[in-house]
């Protein structure tokens, strides 16, 4: 497993990790904030039985405070790492890596109970988990998968946001700036359930998971410009994190891309 904020496992250069598999990821605190309360779950093929439980990448956005938010992302990515152990057999990968976010949620929730000064903590997740031809996300709040293929960008989860609430409801045209970050579930607090989806995948398709100091900032214009000139998911990775910073990074940013070689 290779995750969290700690600055030592900040950046790692792409690499195969199964065969038809390319991924590169990055995670900075951005220009405004000392600490970084993102955390990122990227498999270690050495450590990892791929083969079984499938490939799964996460991100994931804490809040909460100074301790509060980073020990929650953390969290949620040091219990997708126990999938990878969990003894069951027999269940399919996603159901397994579901689980363990219901964990998270709960371990979350009983440290608040233990340490009152942690009161309010949460963390999104976003997490794909690829087997085969085929991706499922398991998604809450408002960290971001997107699909890339033959020029498009498409985005493949919804945000649990106060903004995006209204804008379904056609109770709000233009969202006001403090709802975009006013979240409506998140692991820790508010989960009511967790978003799934499927993804078909094909060669040439590149995931791009993104934490909200990305995709909150950065032009979708620019993002596709850099997904469409940087071949190379490493470089890819630290140019969109680089662009997160030049849009003024007032936040912490993530960026996982995996290529479908």
């Amino acid at each position: 497993m290779l995750s969290s904020a700690d600055p030592a496992m900040a950046t790692f250069p792409d690499r195969a990790l199964i065969p038809g598999l390319r991924i590169g990821y990055l995670t900075d605190p951005g220009v405004v904030r000392a600490e970084n309360q993102d955390s990122l779950f990227v498999p270690d093929p050495d450590t990892c039985d791929t083969a079984k439980r499938g490939v799964l990448v996460a991100v994931a956005d804490g809040m909460g405070g100074h301790a509060g938010g980073a020990l929650a992302s953390r969290t949620a990515v040091e219990s997708l790492a126990a999938f990878y152990t969990d003894p069951s057999v027999g269940l399919p990968a996603d159901l397994l890596a579901l689980n363990r976010i219901e964990k998270a949620h709960a371990r979350i929730q009983d440290l608040q109970r233990e340490r009152p000064q942690l009161k309010g903590m949460g963390t999104t997740l976003t997490a794909v988990v690829i087997t085969g031809k085929s991706a499922v996300l398991l998604h809450v709040g408002d960290s971001r998968c997107y699909l890339w293929r033959a020029g498009a960008l498409k985005l493949l989860t919804s945000d649990h946001t106060l903004a995006a609430r209204w804008a379904q409801r056609g109770t709000l045209k233009v969202p006001l700036a403090s709802s975009k970050s006013v979240l409506t579930r998140a692991l820790g607090v508010g989960l009511s359930q967790v978003d799934r989806g499927e993804q078909d995948l094909q060669p040439g398709d590149r995931l791009l998971l993104a934490s909200d100091g990305l995709h909150g900032v950065a032009p979708e214009s620019r993002i596709i410009e850099i997904l469409a000139s940087t071949p190379i998911p490493w470089e890819a990775a630290k140019k969109l994190v680089a662009l997160a910073k030049e849009c003024g990074g007032p936040d912490n940013v993530t960026a996982i891309l995996v290529d479908v070689e």
